[in-house]
Formats: C-alpha cells, structure tokens, sequence
C-alpha cells in the first residue's frame, strides 16, 4: 500500500517573483514558474485543512500542496535571509608586551606562529592540520610593524605550496597587515610603507558544487609560540577575535534595552557567507525525492529535473518560510507523521512582497498569526 503523505515528509518551494509572477490569489498553467498561491481551507473528519497550489518548472503541470490539519501545525515563522547568514571568522595578532616587557620583538629570537585547521577536508575533528610560519628578528627587524610584516609574508609563503595557492594567497585563510584605515595585503602597493598595528587573519568562503560539494567552514585556531625572554619561556602573541557581530544595538532607539539591528559591517559575499548555496542544495535534495534519485545514471535514459534555483540562483540570498506540521491518519493507521513545508523567495523587495502575500493568505485561511518579514 502506498501512503505519499508519509513518504514525502518536506515540501519545498521556490517561489520567483516577477511578471504576474510570485504570490498569486490563483495559480494555473500559464503562470510564470515559481507563482504560490491559491491557499484554501477544506473540511473532512480529520478537521480543518489547508493546501495551495504551485507552479513549478513544469511548463504543464499545477502542483498542490498536501493537506495539511491546522489543528497540527506546531511551528510557523518567516526567517529573513540575513539571519541564515554566516560571518567568516577573523583574528588579530599582536606582540605581547605584557609577556616581553615591550612591545619591540626581540633580536635572535625565532618567533613562530602556528595554524591549527580542524575537521581539515571534512575528514572528521579527528583530522587536523598544522602550519607554522617563523620569523628570525634579526636587526632590520626593529619595530613591531616590520615584525608584522615579515610574518604576514612567512605566512604566505609557509600557504604557498597548497593546492590552488599562489604566493601571496591561497584557498582557506587571507593574510594581512591592520593599519589605522583599515587592511593591507602583501600585494597591496602600500603594504612596506603602512604603519602597522596586527597581524590580521581571515576566513575565506570555500568552493561549492552543486549537489556534489558542500560549502564547508575552515575551523582554524590562532597558536602563537614560545619564546625564552630574561630567563623565562613565555608566549610572544596575543590573538583576539575580530569577527564583526551579526546584530549591535540600534543606537538611534530610545528604548531600554535598546533592539538589536543588522550590523552594516557584515557584508554578504566580502566577510559573510549568504544561504544560497544551502538553498540550492536543499532544493536539489528535495528534487531527487521526487523521482530523479540517480542523478543522471544511465544517461540518456533518465528522469530529467528542471530546478529553480541551481548553481546560477545559489549567488543570490533567501527568505525563508517554515511550516511545522503533523500528519495523523484514523484508525488503525493513527500515527503521527511529523512534516516540514519550505518556501523560498529571493531577498528581494519583489521576493518578500511575495513571500508575505502568501503568509498573509495563510492567516487569513487558517487563523493564525505567522510574523510576517519586516
């Protein structure tokens, strides 16, 4: 016996607003692909229920959702595209003057500066990785901005022999100077002439194929060594972390405690990893449930998939809708089957207009009272 309602336990949706596209009071086979909408209420002896209908990339076909029992639905909420984001980890190095009695490095002193990389190629926090780069003070060495400067040039060369890497930049960490306007890399025309103040260290987005290779983290730590200074092994270096804060306080708020805002520093795409590539591939995932689960084997002879989103749509930003829900069957079959609805719309004006027309419908039909995006 088969039973849909159970093997299909997330809906997902990609809603593209545009011409007489996204929300829809009706949806039919002409609509643009990506226009949701439709949203009625029906009533059967298991309560009232909820569906709508969709228009995805098949140019003859009207989907509808399952039914789903308003008296089930346990969580509902719009996630705005700029809470799924994440902020790439950033540190700062400097010389511990506490622990070398001045803030000068010392002259025939070899100062090294270790990178530990954990869950290095996603093999698990088992596999971890370590570099050291390390800087002689010698007597040009004579400030703590040459000093920097050396090890930022260490640092790239220790990085220059990884795959993709060149010798001044490589794949996982970006290596600079801090100055008083902000960074400078080894390639930068000023970089020998800036005073500087740190050692900066920052992570960079990873490569991402669709449906074949995850975005994943570079989980790092900062290890400055050991140095024999007036008798005493001490530690040369003191990181700090220098990731901005997603949110800060609204400072224009006269309320107490003042609302926390998004921090303008946090740039999708320069210090900030977007959803998009998480969206696409949930969207790929989805589509294989639905019948393309060989991807192509036996080609010519496959279920071909058509996606909304794919690698071309993964640079752009999504917002969110999460319906939690339960299915229960009667009688003998009364089960409790938990189930997820996801609708995405791009972090548009256009997009969120969409999406919050189709929470709206939703409120209207069922009652409740889903948030819709600021």
């Amino acid at each position: 016996m088969a039973n849909f309602s159970v093997n299909q336990v997330r809906q997902f949706y990609v809603v593209l607003p545009g011409t007489n596209g996204g929300y829809q009071t009706s949806v039919a086979t002409t609509s643009p692909a990506g226009t949701i909408g439709a949203v009625k209420k029906i009533e059967d002896i298991l309560g009232d229920q909820l569906f709508f209908q969709y228009k995805g990339a098949d140019a003859d076909t009207v989907l509808r959702s399952d039914f789903i029992p308003i008296k089930n639905i346990t969580y509902a909420k719009a996630i705005d595209a700029f809470d799924m984001a994440t902020v790439l980890k950033k540190v700062e190095v400097t010389i511990s003057s506490d622990a070398l009695d001045s803030s000068t490095p010392i002259v025939g002193k070899d100062y090294v500066l270790g990178i530990n990389f954990k869950n290095f190629f996603s093999s698990g926090d088992a596999s971890q990785y370590y570099k050291d780069a390390a800087v002689h003070v010698t007597s040009s060495i004579n400030s703590a901005s040459a000093f920097y400067k050396a090890m930022v040039k260490e640092l790239n060369a220790c990085f220059s022999r990884e795959d993709g890497a060149s010798a001044t930049s490589n794949p996982y960490l970006k290596f600079s100077i801090k100055y008083s306007g902000g960074t400078y890399e080894e390639t930068d025309s000023s970089f020998s002439s800036a005073t500087a103040t740190a050692i900066v260290i920052e992570e960079k987005a990873q490569a991402w194929k669709l449906g074949t290779m995850k975005a994943r983290r570079v989980m790092f730590d900062v290890l400055p060594g050991t140095i024999v200074n007036g008798g005493d092994e001490v530690i040369w270096g003191v990181v700090a972390d220098a990731t901005p804060a997603k949110y800060v306080e609204d400072s224009t708020s006269s309320a107490s405690p003042k609302p926390l805002i998004p921090n303008s520093a946090v740039v999708v795409g320069t210090n900030a990893i977007g959803n998009g590539q998480s969206i696409a591939d949930l969207e790929w995932f989805c589509a294989g449930g639905r019948g393309d689960q060989y991807r192509m084997k036996g080609w010519p002879n496959y279920v071909h998939t058509d996606y909304l989103i794919g690698t071309a749509g993964a640079a752009q930003q999504y917002h969110v809708l999460e319906i939690h829900y339960a299915f229960t069957d009667t009688g003998v079959n009364s089960y409790r089957t938990e189930k997820e609805i996801t609708v995405v719309a791009p972090a548009t004006s256009a997009g969120k207009t969409a999406l919050n027309g189709f929470i709206g419908a939703i409120n209207t039909a069922s009652g409740l009272s889903i948030a819709t995006l600021s």
